[in-house]
């Protein structure tokens, strides 16, 4: 039920209620009686979301005399957007996508796992990045090629390479989700193992590649991919678990649920912010 007013002979939809009680705006409920019965008439509200899910680990290196370094893991699928709800009775579950293990010795890293937001009202989905290559042969077929990035959005892991260095991770997307203005880097892409340096991680969190017999680096942040194990036999990196964020503004915290809900701002401005780094449930206060 959505309540209605009339503006200059033009009926217009309610999007915010307050009354003012000692000197304070306040939202109250507020009733309309549908013939015998009374219901409650809630605001419709935008809910921004970003789910992000979780990096690739990267791919083992191969000896020398066989192989070359691994590729570095996907970066995880980067799935950003807002939705107008009606908040009233509102429950979502969420799931926070896992990261993916780094390989051994000429092994493929695993897949980040999935995030999503799921409700009768909106469903939102991001897929892990895959995990990095391993080398296998010597020379050119030596290359262990960077893991796929999870969709949508993801960045693909930089290739593994053969007597030379690895080649460098993609950074990934960016969002102001957090506070409104400070632009955040988010799951980049693993950087592939080498011989004479590994490939640098993506900026977004992404893990570096190893170097001759050392190992890649595990990813940091969220959704990003580890780097490749280097040329020489190296392991590959871990990658990182994905994240679920949701804000909306409104004067009052609208719902409950996340590891972590923050707000900025005041008053009718004031926009709070509910992170989910493991799965759990968000559901409406009202």
């Amino acid at each position: 039920m959505t309540l209605h007013v009339k503006d200059n002979d033009e009926w217009k939809s309610v999007t915010k209620v307050a009354v003012k009680h000692d000197g304070e705006w306040k939202t109250p409920a507020v009733y309309v009686r549908d013939f015998f019965q009374w219901r409650g008439v809630w605001p419709e509200v935008q809910i921004n979301y970003l789910v992000i899910g979780g990096g690739g680990g990267g791919g083992g290196g191969v000896g020398d005399a066989v192989g070359g370094g691994g590729g570095g893991g996907g970066g995880g699928g980067f799935n950003e957007g807002s939705a107008t709800l009606l908040v009233a009775g509102f429950s979502a579950d969420i799931t926070v996508g896992n990261y993916g293990a780094g390989a051994g010795y000429n092994a493929y890293g695993s897949a980040g796992g999935t995030s999503t937001l799921s409700s009768t009202l909106l469903t939102v989905s991001a897929t892990g990045g895959q995990g990095g290559h391993a080398a296998a042969g010597k020379g050119g077929a030596g290359d262990g090629g960077g893991g796929t990035g999870g969709t949508p959005n993801g960045k693909q892991g930089g290739g593994g390479s053969d007597d030379r260095p690895g080649n460098p991770g993609i950074a990934g997307n960016t969002s102001t989700i957090i506070d409104g203005s400070t632009s955040v880097n988010y799951a980049g892409s693993g950087g592939g193992g080498g011989e004479g340096g590994g490939g640098a991680g993506g900026t977004g969190g992404g893990g570096a590649g190893g170097d001759f017999s050392g190992s890649g680096a595990p990813a940091t942040g969220y959704g990003a991919g580890g780097g490749g194990g280097g040329g020489n036999g190296g392991g590959g990196g871990n990658g990182s678990k994905g994240v679920v964020i949701v804000s909306y503004t409104w004067p009052e915290q609208l719902m409950t649920g996340g590891d972590t809900v923050t707000s900025y701002g005041s008053g009718d401005s004031t926009t709070w912010i509910h992170t989910f780094t493991n799965d759990g449930t968000l559901t409406s206060n009202v």
